[in-house]
């Protein structure tokens, strides 16, 4: 982070590495009110959307204020038999206890 302040840039690393810190990047980038860094964390997370990711992402996103990245998880949710194959892992248990909201929208999307 400190990085990003001094610079306007994120560190040189590959992908795999940056996606990794992303989700504790986007915590800290809305801690320290730093839009920039929570934006860029926010695309990276976005282009990675999987039944690994949907979880801790949609906590994420609730718990910082993550905009594109809650409405990007619900679209994956909505789509193709995800939340089934989601609630088959027990991933919506947890989801329920973390934020009740994100249900809730869930629940509303699938009735509209």
């Amino acid at each position: 982070m400190l990085h990003f302040i001094y610079t306007d840039t994120l560190p040189k690393m590959d992908e795999e590495t940056m996606l990794g810190m992303a989700e504790g990047l986007a915590a800290a980038a809305d801690r320290y009110k730093q839009e920039g860094l929570k934006t860029i964390c926010e695309e990276m997370l976005c282009r990675r959307v999987d039944l690994s990711t949907v979880e801790t992402s949609l906590v994420l996103a609730e718990k910082h204020h993550c905009l594109a990245l809650e409405a990007k998880r619900m679209d994956f949710l909505t789509s193709s038999g995800n939340l089934k194959a989601l609630m088959a892992n027990n991933g919506l248990e947890m989801v329920k206890k973390n934020c009740p909201t994100v249900l809730l929208d869930l629940i509303m999307k699938q009735m509209a």
